[in-house]
């Protein structure tokens, strides 16, 4: 069990379907609940979410509902989603803008299935995704509540690269964290999880970290190789991955939420983490600096970045934060700017990216 508290889950008497023909027919037998909730979170995407919702809505496994929460779009995103008549789609509207976790938060308590599959608006399921799905759900062990899939760019690039083997434990998540990063994949987990040991931090814009280890440490999870969704790279406004790194205001507006991930994270595993995967612990404890700094938190950044140090006293990225959030925090949140334009531009010249968009052609 590593050293997390996990559950156990009873099937309830249901029977085992003897072939993949009677797959609808006996997710329906007695169920009021759909096998599936597909909580989708989005904000000022009308040019793409309905690629996403449609992806959905178009499985040929049926026992499903999609919640979409409509996180204050002021750009016709919610108009557009008032059109959708289907009977399993429910769409919910935040009066204003409260952030991806608060999004999510607000799909799962609206959501009755049995397993919760987290999506974003830019991305879509492929053809039979969920057939796929369902049947690793259905035949996983009473300990294990999480099942989780690959992604395929529109580059071409899968991610995770590599997942681990078998059925992992908590301390088997931080080390798959440690050696492959281990958040960008598709997780469906039993619904009856939430609230009971993991929840959404609703007052935070990010979360996705500490609500994976939080998942982790409550529960086995099994990180199969199958790919049953597409991420799309078209989004402009994406926190995380696009604008964010390239904005200084972005960085200055959610440098409290990452500083706070951060701690939380340190917080609560950092215990474990230290002890099963200490590279990955400096790096924690170098991020809480980076953005107290960013975050204009200065004593607190000095506190990190010193006991980061304290650990590897020769490096120059960590005497560089330390530095420059000394010196301004517009400073800092700059070169992060500009270190992340640097590398991208490497990345699509780079010879591994081509070949990646060629292979995604084939």
């Amino acid at each position: 069990m590593g050293d997390g508290t996990q559950y156990n889950f009873k099937k309830g008497g249901e029977e085992k379907m003897q072939n993949k023909g009677e797959l609808q027919a006996f997710v329906k037998k007695g169920n009021s609940s759909p096998w599936f909730s597909i909580v989708i979170s989005v904000y000022n995407r009308a040019n793409m979410i309905m690629r996403c919702v449609e992806s959905c809505l178009k499985q040929s496994f049926d026992d499903f509902e999609v919640v979409v929460v409509d996180d204050g779009s002021t750009d016709g995103t919610k108009e557009i989603l008032k059109t959708v008549t289907d009977s399993r789609f429910k769409l919910i509207c935040h009066k204003s803008n409260q952030g991806l976790c608060a999004a999510r938060d607000t799909g799962v308590r609206n959501a009755i299935g049995k397993w919760i599959i987290t999506l974003d608006s830019d991305h879509a399921l492929i053809p039979g995704a969920l057939e796929n799905l369902y049947a690793r759900t259905y035949d996983a062990p009473e300990d294990v509540g999480v099942i989780g899939s690959r992604y395929i760019w529109d580059t071409g690039k899968i991610t995770p690269s590599f997942v681990p083997e078998g059925i992992i434990d908590y301390v088997g998540r931080i080390k798959w964290v440690d050696q492959e990063g281990g958040t960008d994949f598709l997780c469906c987990y039993r619904r009856e999880l939430y609230d009971v040991c993991v929840s959404w931090p609703a007052h935070r814009r990010k979360g996705d970290a500490i609500f994976q280890l939080d998942l982790a440490k409550c529960t086995k999870q099994r990180i199969d190789p199958d790919i049953i969704a597409i991420e799309y790279s078209d989004a402009d406004n994406t926190e995380s991955r696009t604008k964010a790194f390239k904005d200084v205001k972005v960085l200055l507006r959610y440098a409290a939420d990452w500083a706070w991930q951060a701690e939380e994270i340190l917080r609560k595993h950092g215990q474990a983490i230290a002890r099963h995967a200490p590279n990955l612990f400096a790096v924690i404890i170098r991020t809480a600096g980076l953005w107290h700094f960013v975050a204009g938190q200065r004593k607190a950044g000095v506190y990190y970045m010193l006991r980061y140090l304290s650990m590897n006293p020769v490096s120059l990225k960590g005497w560089t934060i330390l530095g420059l959030g000394l010196l301004h925090r517009v400073l800092l949140a700059g070169a992060r700017c500009l270190r992340y334009r640097i590398t991208r531009a490497r990345f699509f010249s780079s010879a591994k990216f081509k070949r990646t968009l060629q292979n995604g052609d084939k």
